[in-house]
């Protein structure tokens, strides 16, 4: 049975990390441990390897995954941080809202909402949901011009739906 390690000096995972190992447990089940976790799963002698990954991925396949798409105000304004772990941290918190996690959101009227970070300034992202799998993002900012970037980004989610009610159906 092959043995799955652990990325060395990888970054904190939002999931514990799986580490296959090489013994068996009672009966003839193999074992499946997580690094930092105290917690094993056993699994029946002749459970395949595509069950094992399924039973133990972090993110599921039946949980809701969105396309983040980034409209060109909110790319320049995401390039336009200057301080490079910002950038990073906002970054992967669209990666995560990508996986289905949107963390602290609230909604701001107009269909638009806001997910927050609690780190800095205060920094906020505003999005709209299109359909039920793809996420807008409309333009970010920090806890100061919050008022003004609230009202720039529902225009922006009105502006985005009068153009979507003037082209025709495909």
């Amino acid at each position: 049975m092959p043995k799955l390690k652990p990325l060395s000096k990888a970054p904190i995972a939002s999931a514990p990390v799986a580490l296959m190992r090489p013994d068996t447990g009672p009966g003839g089940y193999s074992r499946l441990g997580f690094l930092g976790v105290n917690a094993e799963v056993y699994f029946p002698p002749g459970c395949s390897a595509y069950a094992k990954f399924v039973l133990v991925y972090p993110v599921g396949y039946n949980k809701t995954m969105y396309s983040v798409i980034e409209t060109e105000e909110f790319a320049q304004w995401m390039a336009s941080l200057r301080d490079t772990p910002t950038r990073i941290r906002l970054q992967r918190r669209l990666g995560k809202a990508s996986r289905g996690n949107l963390g602290d959101v609230k909604p701001v009227g107009g269909d638009v909402y806001e997910m927050r970070e609690f780190f800095g300034p205060g920094w906020r992202m505003y999005y709209v949901k299109q359909g039920a799998a793809i996420i807008l993002m409309l333009g970010g900012g920090d806890k100061a011009t919050q008022d003004r970037d609230i009202e720039r980004a529902k225009a922006m989610a009105l502006e985005l739906q009068n153009e979507q009610d003037q082209d025709p159906p495909v």
